[in-house]
């Protein structure tokens, strides 16, 4: 029964960070494309959806037991860190 409760933290907390890449990461990848050019652009919107696709497979994974939960907290927090710090820096929406 806590396990149920534990899973379905984690999927609030992996849903509220793809809400994160969705519209905070997507605006800055959008923002690097344009200043960027197109090859590098190609590149961030890639990432980008490597990363969105990332936090579907850790809800999968956490639900069937694949590797532990603190596990893709920590790779997720790492891959948002280095994310945001290569293509999230301008978060403007302009």
């Amino acid at each position: 029964m806590i396990n149920i409760g534990v899973n379905r933290l984690f999927t609030l907390i992996f849903g509220w960070s793809l809400i994160w890449v969705f519209f905070a990461w997507g605006l800055g990848v959008a923002n690097f494309a344009r200043a960027q050019g197109k090859l590098l652009g190609y590149l961030g919107f890639g990432c980008w959806y490597l990363l969105m696709l990332v936090h579907f497979y850790a809800v999968y994974a956490v639900w069937m037991d694949l590797f532990p939960a603190s596990w893709w907290v920590s790779f997720l927090l790492l891959s948002h860190l280095v994310f945001g710090c290569i293509f999230g820096r301008n978060l403007s929406a302009r």
